[in-house]
């Protein structure tokens, strides 16, 4: 219950279906409120999921009338004592500047609006760390709905292309989400600069509704929101059988980062790093090494790690493994493929090199970042379940 989220909407009917719940979605209106809500004291439940958002105020004061288990799917008032699946806004922010400097970016910006709150905040935060870790420059534009631009009438759009024709280009720009990556993409048309060459722009969340029709199609962190709503309904299959609820919310890290036109490029100015970032990404798959790279570069070894660090940030061997990893991350969420194929597709060899590159990268194992993500699921709880959501 709560507001319209598609994506935890299709979690949640997923885990429905495996454990043989009854679901009542009929306080998905932003509307129930006064003599809709009559109907709930006739109907008894067995647990709730709630998206309990400024966007529905409403919701709060009618949770308080549950005595069944609640999981909340936002975080917009932390004070109600709920147990919390959420997005992983630090993960995200942290996705889309590695996308960014994997591109040879040294100026990035993170763009968003005033009203997004905590979570565009906590995505911010994660990018800057991450830009600034790798010795690049980060940027910070926040457009402010209650305090406009000094010039009257100056539209969003005209200020944000004003911005980017004074900055420094080639410039990364991630938006907070789709809707506002897609207004850098305007931005930039209107202030007759190139998308992605001079300015590449990266969304949050892979709607393809937004991502597919944009201007230029939209490169986008997949934020996993289905997978929050389906760990939501296991969790609170969980509170419904009497397990304690867990201390800290329940955080949901970003599937992959999702590649389109809007940020196929590189923006490296020196030659030999540039070649050896496109041999990187035309041979990630086969068994290359440092040795490979600065020889199709044309220069020695220590000469291109160098200036490769100095371009990118980062080594020669880390560019490698997580071209890898970007790969094999799609592979393990959207197919069935073996783990054991997958590794040898991606370039790893065997599936005992993957795991130990993805335990140093991203802290987990190839099967645990499948779990997580792809569409394997817990197992089936006791049916006969009614929940509302």
């Amino acid at each position: 219950m709560g507001f319209q989220s598609h994506e935890r909407q299709a979690g949640i009917i997923r885990y429905a279906r495996e454990a043989g719940w009854n679901v009542d979605s009929r306080l998905l209106s932003y509307h129930a409120i006064g003599q809709d809500r009559a109907y709930l004291g006739s109907l008894a439940y067995d647990g709730v999921l709630a998206l309990c958002s400024r966007a529905a105020p409403w919701l709060p004061g009618l949770l308080r009338g549950f005595t069944v288990p609640i999981v909340d799917m936002w975080a917009d008032y932390p004070n109600l004592r709920y147990a919390r699946v959420l997005l992983d806004h630090a993960a995200i922010g942290r996705a889309g500047a590695e996308h960014l400097l994997s591109r040879g970016f040294r100026d990035l910006l993170f763009y968003t609006h005033a009203i997004e709150g905590k979570g565009a905040r906590r995505r911010a935060q994660s990018f800057r760390d991450v830009v600034a870790a790798a010795g690049a420059r980060y940027h910070e534009l926040t457009w402010d709905h209650e305090s406009p631009p000094p010039r009257r009438g100056l539209t969003r759009i005209a200020w944000l292309a004003e911005w980017l024709s004074g900055a420094s280009l080639p410039i990364g720009v991630m938006g907070s989400n789709d809707h506002i990556a897609c207004e850098v993409l305007e931005a930039a048309a209107l202030a007759g600069l190139q998308v992605p060459r001079q300015v590449a722009v990266l969304g949050v969340d892979d709607d393809p509704v937004i991502t597919e029709l944009a201007q230029v199609p939209l490169s986008s962190v997949d934020s996993a929101r289905e997978r929050v709503g389906y760990e939501a309904a296991v969790l609170l299959d969980r509170l419904m059988d009497g397990q304690p609820a867990p201390s800290e919310p329940v955080l949901v890290p970003p599937a992959r980062v999702v590649a389109r036109r809007s940020t196929d490029v590189l923006a490296v100015r020196d030659p030999e790093v540039a070649a050896a970032i496109q041999f990187i990404q035309d041979r990630f798959r086969d068994p290359i090494t440092v040795e490979d790279v600065a020889a199709q570069a044309r220069v020695s070894r220590r000469h291109l790690q160098d200036v490769f660090r100095g371009a990118t940030g980062r080594t020669i061997r880390d560019t490698i493994a997580w071209q890898r990893v970007d790969h094999a991350k799609g592979l393990l969420a959207g197919t069935r493929t073996k783990v054991q194929l997958i590794a040898r597709q991606a370039g790893f060899g065997t599936g005992e090199n993957m795991s130990k590159v993805f335990r140093r990268m991203l802290g987990i194992t190839p099967q645990q970042f499948r779990e997580q993500h792809g569409h394997g699921a817990a197992s089936a709880p006791p049916a006969d379940r009614t929940s509302t959501a």
